[in-house]
């Protein structure tokens, strides 16, 4: 690896978030800001369809998260407290950032 790669990969490492800091409940996609920060979105009301967040990873990938299952991929959602996981981890292809993460209450975990 040469001094500019390592820098690099450096970089990415120091401006990675180790945890979302709230969860927030919204009714439809059209409830959603621009700027996703570093708050999680749950879409959908009671029955929740979507969960919308900023790429963690600091790339600002915006990343959809299906939760219906009659849609393939999808996740499980567990929320208590204010804290939300995510069954089974979550990728983004390496054209865009490469990230791979896993959410266990508001909690990044690193792959």
């Amino acid at each position: 690896m040469n001094v500019f790669s390592q820098l690099w990969y450096a970089w990415r490492r120091l401006r990675r978030r180790n945890r979302f800091t709230k969860v927030v409940m919204v009714d439809s996609m059209d409830g959603l800001p621009k700027r996703l920060e570093s708050s999680l979105y749950v879409v959908g009301g009671s029955q929740p369809k979507w969960v919308v967040m900023s790429c963690p990873c600091g790339c600002g990938e915006r990343i959809d998260v299906n939760l219906m299952r009659t849609q393939r991929p999808t996740w499980q959602l567990l929320l208590q407290g204010g804290q939300i996981s995510l069954h089974p981890s979550l990728w983004v292809p390496k054209e865009h950032c490469g990230s791979h993460f896993i959410i266990r209450n508001n909690h990044i975990t690193w792959v």
